[in-house]
């Protein structure tokens, strides 16, 4: 069973390390304005099991995704994130932090992608790092990277997955333990694979 109290700490050191990754812009400044977040239910087929399972769709602001019931959004995960949701009861947490494509010059995919990836590894001991996978979400490039690492005695695992939209880089970030991992990895895929600008 996953000790809660021990994944939010895990949580709160990733906000820490993330409040300073993504790359320094005009996007990060006064984007932190009320968004009303609203969940929808639906009856989708699980990405984990292909099942008909109860899903729900989670919109703040212009981002959203489709997640199992359990999931709600959150506010306190990560103070840059556009969006913020959590299964506080597995101890899994994602968040979207968005920049605009008109403030970089000479930016890519795969370079945003390895620049905000060195920023939040930095802090991590005895890091094992695989990727990246390329694969598109909702006809949008992206490139993910897998990395295990361990922070103030924790072992965790991140996702760190980068979307390219027609005007936004979109750092899509998720994580829990390890012991939880493997046998959620699948589930966390078909989550990052809903996410969607509207």
């Amino acid at each position: 069973m996953i000790d809660i109290s021990r994944a939010l700490i895990a949580a709160t050191l990733l906000s820490l390390v993330l409040a300073s990754a993504a790359p320094q812009s005009s996007a990060n400044q006064g984007r932190h304005q009320a968004n009303t977040a609203t969940v929808h239910a639906t009856r989708n087929h699980s990405p984990a099991t292909n099942a008909v399972d109860d899903f729900i769709t989670i919109t703040s602001g212009k981002i959203q995704i489709t997640a199992p019931r359990g999931w709600k959004t959150a506010e306190n995960l990560n103070d840059s994130a556009d969006f913020q949701a959590v299964d506080a009861a597995n101890g899994l947490y994602l968040i979207v932090l968005t920049d605009n494509k008109v403030d970089y010059v000479d930016m890519t995919l795969e370079k945003h992608s390895m620049e905000t990836l060195a920023v939040l590894i930095k802090p991590l001991t005895s890091i094992i790092k695989s990727g990246p996978i390329r694969f598109k979400i909702n006809g949008n490039p992206a490139v993910q990277y897998e990395v295990r690492g361990t922070i103030q005695g924790l072992n965790v695992v991140y996702l760190h997955t980068t979307v390219e939209t027609s005007a936004h880089y979109q750092q899509i970030v998720t994580w829990q333990l390890v012991s939880s991992f493997e046998s959620k990895k699948q589930l966390m895929q078909g989550i990052i694979s809903s996410f969607r600008e509207i």
